[in-house]
């Protein structure tokens, strides 16, 4: 649609613009929530670990860490894998 101006009515231009508007907001918000998840990698040793597996990014690396939970809970590196 290069070049191409579409012709809306009034009511329809001002929709368009809420959602263009929503949109932004949104993307905003999370921009802001990756960067605190990112700060919060950094600062976390075990992520570091983590990140060193191949197809893992900080983001898995956090949501890994916190579906495992205190690591403590089993008994051994195979309790572990059984629950995985």
């Amino acid at each position: 649609m290069d070049g191409v101006a579409l012709r809306l009515s009034n009511i329809d231009r001002q929709l368009v613009d809420s959602y263009i508007r929503e949109i932004t907001m949104l993307g905003e918000l999370i921009q802001g929530v990756e960067k605190q998840l990112a700060s919060h990698a950094i600062n976390d040793r075990r992520v570091d670990l983590l990140l060193g597996f191949t197809g893992i990014d900080y983001y898995g690396a956090l949501l890994l860490l916190y579906e495992i939970g205190d690591i403590k809970r089993f008994r051994s590196p195979k309790k572990l894998v059984s629950w995985t």
